[in-house]
């Protein structure tokens, strides 16, 4: 079910086709970008929508808040001949609220909803919208969308790795890769095994060894934001 817009004589001025997600990177934290894209109904006259905001939730029944943001631009104008009608909100998250995220989809797609709530005006009348919207992030949307919030680079889990060109990063890469297909048993098993590589090269068997067996907790942690990163130490 999509949101529809009327005018204060109930007439549709538009309606909500489609819901984006992207991300840009902030500092501490990270922001989600939401995409509205409406389409004009032909309105019969020039309407103004103020007063926008939205609140994003997780989607189905549990009415569990993601956060709320107003538009970059706080008017926009429904003109006689407007056709594409895009609004955009930011909503900063912080890295629990990604990770929650991420142990919630499970690797996959998931659903958010959002509730969509402005006045439109025409002339000296008003009516005011309130409308829910739930839409489906695909994985690979998300995926995307952590990799402009520059979600992997952040610092998580570091080794002592003998030298730059330690041959662990062809394990690393395939962790990677699995992680990006939501296979997270299989990019921890290639993190246990880059820490055994990494125990033969050192030489330091009791350090190393600890950090096999301590690797489990930490890696799912360390692979959720992809931190795939190494301090390199001679």
């Amino acid at each position: 079910m999509s949101i529809g817009l009327e005018d204060p004589n109930g007439y549709r001025v538009a309606e909500l086709r489609e819901v984006k997600v992207h991300g840009l990177p902030g500092i501490g934290s990270y922001t989600l970008v939401l995409m509205l894209h409406f389409m004009a109904t032909q309105p019969r006259a020039a309407s103004t929508l103020r007063n926008v905001s939205v609140r994003l939730e997780w989607g189905g029944n549990e009415q569990r808040m993601i956060g709320v943001a107003q538009p970059d631009g706080q008017v926009t104008q429904i003109h006689q001949h407007s056709t594409h009608i895009p609004i955009r909100f930011r909503i900063p998250l912080s890295a629990v609220q990604i990770e929650s995220i991420e142990n919630r989809r499970n690797g996959g797609n998931f659903k958010l909803a959002l509730w969509f709530m402005c006045d439109v005006e025409q002339a000296d009348k008003s009516q005011s919208k309130s409308d829910r919207y739930e839409f489906e992030v695909r994985q690979q949307d998300w995926i995307d969308a952590l990799e402009r919030m520059e979600y992997r680079k952040t610092m998580l889990f570091e080794l002592p790795v003998p030298s730059a060109d330690a041959p662990v990063g062809e394990l690393v890469a395939k962790a990677q890769a699995f992680l990006h297909k939501g296979d997270y048993d299989q990019a921890v098993t290639l993190c246990r095994q880059a820490i055994e590589k990494i125990e033969g090269l050192a030489g330091d068997k009791s350090a190393a060894g600890q950090a096999v067996k301590n690797i489990v907790l930490p890696a799912k942690t360390w692979i959720r934001r992809s931190a795939c990163y190494f301090c390199v130490r001679h």
